[in-house]
């Protein structure tokens, strides 16, 4: 029953991202591309954003995991 379950949910959401990938006007898109040009807008604007995003930053490439995966996906 879970491997059903999880098929069927697999299957499900890549019809939804196909669905997303066909429809430039696809609801989620659009939340997606206003939330992107608004974290833009802020980035540029708020001191406070852009120190957010930087502190993310940084703390995403020292990650010792990501850099692993990266180096594995490398070769």
């Amino acid at each position: 029953m879970d491997r059903l379950l999880a098929e069927r949910l697999h299957a499900e959401t890549l019809k939804y991202l196909a669905g997303i990938r066909r429809d430039r006007q696809h609801e989620a898109r659009r939340a997606v591309d206003d939330w992107l040009d608004r974290l833009a807008d802020e980035m540029r604007n708020e001191p406070a954003t852009r120190a957010s995003v930087e502190r993310f930053k940084r703390n995403l490439f020292a990650d010792e995991r990501l850099r692993a995966w990266a180096g594995r996906a490398w070769v």
